[in-house]
């Protein structure tokens, strides 16, 4: 009797083993599907590509100063600290428009200029952008130990040597106004002329605004409304000319320290090259 007992309850432990181990079978096979399955939602996450995106730049010359400050589309901040090539962080897709502007000017009295600051993405980086900066400088020449005079019909200047392409903004010229020993003011221009062979020749590049020159001697400005572009390595006469009849004395030196032209005289009835002197002049190039 005792053993049936226990050859039943080897049989049914068996069974109910047998079983478990069947329903556990599908279970396993089933996780491993749902595997194959979480597998191919990856692959179609990865093929989902981002878009192409530009980004807009160029070149920025002859800085020297610090303080530009750039913008893309009113934003995107991008400070310039040398010359060289630059790239705002922000890219922009294929077909969306671009305008690169100055929000910040470098320091005084240096200033920048844009080119080929505007468009739109065709696919491809923009690297076309120009910055031109400069910065304004100038031709001197303020020593001096003598005068001479200038009449309508006997004129003085200088000539002088354009060291880089820039535009003549204006000149100070040491005078006063004089005429048969009597000082009297005297409306008086400053006429820009091209050199050659030593002496102004054809008609003025540029006329100054008219200034009142007065008896007191000192450093007149004489400003030019329409600047000219005075050409880097080119040699230019500043011719002074007084209206009317009075006499206008300028300052000149004779030592002769500006190696970049000389004085100029007579002119424009007989011409001469007064090579010992030399204008008291500065010129402002920007």
């Amino acid at each position: 009797m005792q053993n049936t007992r226990i050859a039943f309850l080897l049989v049914s432990a068996l069974a109910f083993g047998g079983c478990d181990d069947a329903a556990k079978g599908p279970l396993a096979a089933s996780d491993g599907g749902d595997s194959g399955t979480d597998g191919g939602d990856a692959g179609t996450d990865g093929g989902d590509a981002g878009e192409k995106t530009f980004s807009i730049g160029g070149t920025v010359t002859g800085l020297v100063g610090s303080g530009l400050v750039l913008q893309n589309n009113g934003a995107d901040d991008l400070p310039i600290g040398t010359a060289g090539e630059f790239a705002f962080s922000m890219k922009l897709s294929a077909g969306a428009e671009y305008a690169v502007s100055i929000k910040s000017q470098p320091a005084a009295p240096e200033t920048c200029e844009l080119a080929a600051a505007s468009g739109t993405i065709a696919g491809e980086d923009v690297t076309d952008v120009v910055v031109s900066c400069k910065s304004p400088y100038t031709i001197d020449q303020l020593v001096g130990d003598g005068v001479t005079g200038s009449l309508p019909t006997y004129k003085v200047g200088q000539t002088f040597l354009v060291p880089s392409t820039a535009q003549l903004a204006k000149i100070d010229v040491w005078a006063e106004a004089r005429f048969a020993g009597v000082q009297l003011p005297s409306d008086t221009t400053v006429e820009i002329f091209a050199v050659s062979g030593g002496l102004p020749t054809g008609a003025p590049l540029a006329t100054s605004d008219v200034v009142t020159v007065q008896a007191v001697a000192a450093m007149h400005s004489f400003s030019f409304a329409t600047p000219a572009t005075l050409t880097g390595g080119n040699v230019y006469a500043a011719i002074v000319t007084c209206e009317g009849s009075n006499e206008v004395n300028v300052g000149v030196d004779t030592t002769n320290p500006y190696v970049g032209g000389t004085l100029v005289g007579n002119i424009p009835t007989s011409p001469t090259v007064e090579s010992s002197l030399d204008l008291r002049f500065q010129a402002f190039l920007q």
